[in-house]
């Protein structure tokens, strides 16, 4: 008996000092990091989240906002500089979903639609966008009320964004759960335009690691964002109820996607997908204790930030 506990005694020890080693390894705590899942929101003055992401060695973070549209999201570009990742077209799409659904998102002959991209092509060609997004083309479980909703992923709307924004070098950033037809969709909606990038928001919300190896194995032009698949996004609650959505905790990242991750490096990034200062600290510690720390260094770089400095083209 006392051997056993002697043993189970060291086995305490030991795996505490695993994790504490995991989570002070320097390339981990030290890494800057880019945030490619930062919505802009009217709630948060844009010098109080830089002064989060200064705190947290964070360079560049951004997405489109959700609500408040272009004026929202040149307000952080004058705060942030170079260290806002500016995106279009989010606020615009829901709008044009509530008014019509999803036939209206899908109609590229809408004026409002004509409207929206018209922005975005001048805002393209002004220099002041990075990408369009986030789409919500297939959120049917993973949202909540009228945010829960299923497109063609391919629709002509979609197809005519992502040629506009490949002219211009720019992204997509599109939420799509990993239904057959919606995957089926995506690939025929990467295969379109090779020359369009489309990064998958939260790697397909609710993937296995198989699932992205396979599409990310046939468009080159697809990449990931591993937001909102680990906590404090995910609450406990949310982990139990649903634990296939989660890639990482602050101790652990799964064995498969850290085997899919090491295996393609350059396509993935992270994001914290959170609005409240408590919680984008607590995300930016969660990746980089249970993400950065679990990987090798030259991929936990890429990881990191370098990917999304290439995608995005950032500068300091």
């Amino acid at each position: 008996m006392s051997i056993n506990r002697t043993k189970l005694g060291l086995g305490l020890i030991l795996g505490t000092v695993a994790i504490l080693a995991l989570s002070t390894k320097p390339y981990a705590q030290d890494q800057i990091i880019a945030d490619v899942h930062m919505h802009p929101h009217p709630a948060n003055d844009p010098t109080d989240v830089l002064a989060w992401m200064d705190r947290n060695n964070v360079q560049w973070a951004g997405l489109g906002p959700m609500t408040g549209g272009r004026s929202v999201r040149e307000h952080y570009a004058e705060v942030m500089g170079s260290r806002y990742i500016p995106f279009g077209g989010q606020s615009q799409l829901n709008m044009i979903y509530r008014d019509g659904g999803n036939d209206a998102l899908e109609d590229p002959e809408r004026d409002d639609f004509k409207a929206l991209m018209k922005m975005l092509e001048e805002d393209f060609a002004a220099g002041k966008l990075k990408g369009i997004g986030e789409i919500f083309a297939n959120a049917r479980t993973t949202s909540k009320a009228w945010m829960g909703r299923k497109m063609r992923i391919d629709a002509p709307t979609n197809r005519a964004m992502l040629d506009l924004a490949a002219k211009h070098g720019g992204v997509l950033n599109m939420h799509l759960q990993w239904d057959k037809d919606s995957v089926k969709e995506l690939g025929v909606l990467a295969g379109s335009n090779p020359a369009g990038r489309i990064v998958i928001a939260h790697c397909g919300s609710n993937t296995k690691p198989d699932d992205i190896r396979a599409i990310l194995k046939k468009h080159q032009n697809l990449y990931c964002d591993l937001s909102a698949r680990h906590p404090p996004k995910m609450s406990p609650k949310l982990m139990k109820k649903k634990p296939e959505q989660k890639i990482f905790t602050a101790k652990s990242l799964n064995k498969g996607w850290r085997k899919l991750i090491e295996e393609m490096p350059d396509r993935f990034m992270v994001g914290t997908d959170t609005k409240t200062e408590k919680h984008y600290d607590k995300g930016i510690e969660v990746i980089r204790k249970g993400l950065l720390a679990n990987l090798t260094p030259e991929t936990a770089k890429k990881v990191a930030y370098a990917n999304a400095q290439k995608l995005f083209s950032l500068t300091k």
